[in-house]
């Protein structure tokens, strides 16, 4: 029997089998390299991809310097308040029924409306709370501006693109649900969505409904000023939009937990009549 060694040397010459391996070799490579472009990117790719695609919020480190504690100046934010309130401002744009709702108020003896959500350890919420005594601050964070307020209610307020969810997805609350954009260093800020328990003012006992939209534009107007212009709309409560701006000055004090509820007796759900315990 012929040897297979030299059968296969008469039918491919060593010559003819060496060009042949290097032709197979060369389209593997080019095969190669064809199927590595369509392969899944290597993880740098994936970084170098994510840092170049534009983001839908601002830089943070593009953002206006808010830092520090801030609180309502009394003189052009707190004192304002409480006269629309009380009904001394005639400016406020009232409905005859939210007039007649605002002379129903009664006070108690230190002036405090009563009902007033904080004297019942209840949230103040949007707008009232801006213009009330409480400090707040502000955190930054991709895509969302949050007032912490030293009460302990939270707005937050969403810088990311997206708009309010439809009316049958809105959950109410007693802030509301507020999204924003940066026009320069001025934050725009729109809310809907507070809960009917919500404060009007910060005094009294008018509060919004279902349908007020409010409408804010938020800037550090120099080193010691913040300002906010607030426009509220709600056909039920103004006969035309009601605007004010408030001022805010810095505060060295820092905020603490919020501790009203310590006391409180009366949770919405059930009162507690257990007479409460004098002993020292």
């Amino acid at each position: 029997m012929a040897n297979p060694a030299a059968r296969w040397d008469r039918i491919c010459p060593a010559a003819e089998r060496g060009e042949f391996r290097n032709r197979a070799l060369g389209w593997l490579l080019v095969i190669g390299l064809f199927l590595g472009g369509c392969s899944r990117p290597s993880a740098e790719t994936t970084v170098s991809t994510a840092i170049a695609t534009p983001a839908r919020y601002a830089p943070l480190d593009a953002l206006p310097d808010w830092t520090g504690t801030w609180g309502a100046d009394g003189q052009k934010t707190i004192f304002p308040a409480m006269l629309a309130s009380s009904g001394a401002d005639a400016g406020v744009p009232l409905t005859a029924h939210y007039k007649a709702l605002r002379a129903k108020q009664t006070f108690d003896d230190n002036g405090t409306p009563v009902g007033n959500n904080m004297a019942t350890c209840l949230p103040s919420g949007m707008p009232g709370i801006m213009r009330h005594g409480v400090m707040f601050e502000f955190l930054y964070s991709p895509g969302r501006v949050t007032v912490l307020l030293e009460d302990g209610e939270v707005r937050r307020i969403y810088t990311d693109g997206r708009g309010h969810p439809p009316a049958d997805e809105l959950y109410v609350n007693w802030t509301g649900h507020s999204v924003g954009h940066w026009e320069g260093k001025v934050l725009v800020v729109d809310t809907i969505g507070m809960i009917p328990k919500a404060e009007l003012f910060n005094h009294g006992t008018l509060r919004v409904t279902r349908n007020t939209h409010i409408v804010e534009r938020m800037w550090r107007e120099n080193a010691d000023t913040f300002r906010i212009d607030t426009t509220i709309t709600d056909p039920e409560i103004f006969t035309t939009p009601y605007s004010y701006s408030s001022v805010y000055k810095p505060n060295s004090i820092t905020m603490t937990d919020a501790g009203c509820l310590a006391n409180n007796r009366d949770t919405e759900t059930e009162i507690d009549l257990t007479p409460p315990d004098l002993r020292p």
